[in-house]
């Protein structure tokens, strides 16, 4: 198909107008029927691994098993290689993980939550859609046999009312049926727990305090000591935390309107908002794909980013000043009439990791800590993120606090709760009768982290077998 325009159009030929119409219809003609909507790349590369584990199949033709499955998805032999192959994916979900007792590592299943062999079997049928029954059914519809084509899809809703389909039926038999045979928990296997402040004091000590038992490169540690307080002070996900960049991260000298014959550094991290969709990546969102905010030095060095930030740029020489040290970085640089002054970074080292660090690397440090720490049961990186919601929670607008956290209030307020609310509800249901001073002790109960240690380190461990370690 061909197509002329008459333009009414300045500033372009007509020949090159007719042409970009042309593309324009040629791309809609070859997209037509492309039902497959934008996808993350974190989640493509799920449906991919398990896609790749179903076409390892042997039994099955793994291509034409699809359409089989949609025009008769109820009867036994169309769903039992679906079944075995679900059944055999769970249990060879075993990875090696950190446990919290004695043997420290063991073999552990991974798939545990009926739920989560759900997603499983919705990451797969996406994959088929795509690859087997989307080709089908413009085959079908080229063929005018738009009837047939239809009858071709196998997707359900997850949050809506409809619950049926083809795909439906094996959520079911996980449910009613393999849920039982292998031991799948029907419910939530964890209690929604905060990370307090005290109990990102408790880690951060023990991480350099504990090194010994707390094994980890310095560069290693100090990403993780970065990645915990940023997602702690803002509650960000650990997937926009990791490996964050040079160009991130503004370090800026800036005049104390107090007292302007003194300076401060001030940074301004710059966090990236993940887990949007494209489809919303509109006008509406193009100023909100990252958080930035300031902070200056923290006299508890412990909790100051600042301090991190300064001493690992210094280190890596990246920042583009003749400057060695940070004592020199806030006082020589000559101000003049301005109040601000940023330090510029060195443009090779823009886009390099500034504090290198993979998920498995944070998880496994992170586990490990609260194993030196005391923690008796393991508590997800996911109560960074709780912790700071609670914190934000009544102090922030609402606005704000979603904003930052890049979450809708109904999201907050339903799944940002803890398992044990925070306030001492006694006093509030009967008043001055229950009212009594234990403020700091409902304070305590928040916290995760145990104040006696549980973990020997070596050093208790070399006195204990030497006798000198008698209570």
């Amino acid at each position: 198909m061909t197509i002329q325009y008459q333009s009414r159009f300045s500033g372009g030929d007509q020949e090159s107008i007719n042409k970009l119409l042309q593309d324009c219809l040629d791309s809609a003609i070859e997209e037509e029927g492309n039902d497959q909507p934008f996808v993350a790349l974190g989640t493509q590369e799920e449906r991919n691994r398990v896609w790749t584990a179903w076409t390892d199949c042997r039994n099955v033709d793994p291509c034409r098993f699809w359409v089989d499955f949609a025009r008769e998805p109820s009867a036994p032999k169309v769903q039992a290689p679906v079944q075995a192959f679900i059944h055999q994916y769970v249990q060879n979900s075993v990875k090696e993980r950190i446990v919290l007792g004695p043997e420290e590592r063991a073999m552990v299943r991974t798939l545990n939550s009926a739920y989560s062999v759900i997603e499983v079997w919705r990451r797969l049928v996406t994959a088929a859609d795509f690859k087997v029954l989307r080709g089908e059914r413009k085959a079908l519809r080229g063929r005018e046999k738009y009837e047939e084509a239809d009858r071709l899809f196998l997707r359900w809703e997850q949050e809506g009312e409809k619950r049926d389909g083809p795909a439906y039926l094996i959520v079911q038999w996980i449910l009613l049926k393999l849920s039982p045979k292998l031991n799948l928990e029907i419910n939530s296997l964890y209690v929604k727990v905060e990370a307090t402040a005290a109990d990102i004091i408790v880690i951060l000590l023990a991480l350099y305090q504990r090194a010994e038992d707390i094994p980890a490169t310095p560069l290693t540690r100090i990403s993780f000591h970065t990645v915990v307080l940023l997602g702690s002070t803002g509650g960000f996900r650990p997937g926009s935390l990791m490996n964050t960049l040079c160009r991130q991260y503004t370090l800026s000298i800036v005049r104390n309107p107090d007292d302007r014959t003194q300076r401060r550094i001030i940074l301004t991290p710059n966090i990236g908002r993940n887990k949007i969709k494209k489809q919303q990546m509109t006008c509406k969102y193009r100023k909100q794909k990252s958080v930035a905010y300031s902070v200056p030095l923290v006299p508890f060095h412990v909790l100051c980013l600042t301090s991190l930030v300064v001493s690992r740029a210094l280190e890596m020489g990246a920042l583009d000043t003749p400057y060695k040290s940070a004592h020199d970085l806030l006082h020589c640089p000559n101000l003049g009439r301005t109040d601000r002054l940023d330090i510029p970074w060195k443009e090779e080292f823009l886009d390099k990791p500034l504090f290198p660090l993979s998920y498995p690397q944070f998880y496994e440090l992170w586990m490990r800590c609260l194993l030196v720490v005391g923690c008796r049961k393991p508590i997800r990186p996911y109560a960074l993120r709780v912790g700071a919601g609670a914190r934000m929670d009544g102090i922030l607008s609402s606005a704000l606090r979603n904003y930052i956290m890049s979450h809708s209030g109904a999201i907050l307020e339903n799944d940002y709760q803890t398992g044990v609310v925070r306030p001492n509800l006694a006093s509030l249901a009967f008043g001055p009768k229950a009212v009594s001073r234990d403020e700091t002790l409902f304070s305590e109960l928040r916290n995760i982290s145990a104040r006696s240690m549980i973990f020997l380190g070596q050093s208790r461990r070399f006195g204990f077998a030497r006798g000198s370690d008698k209570p």
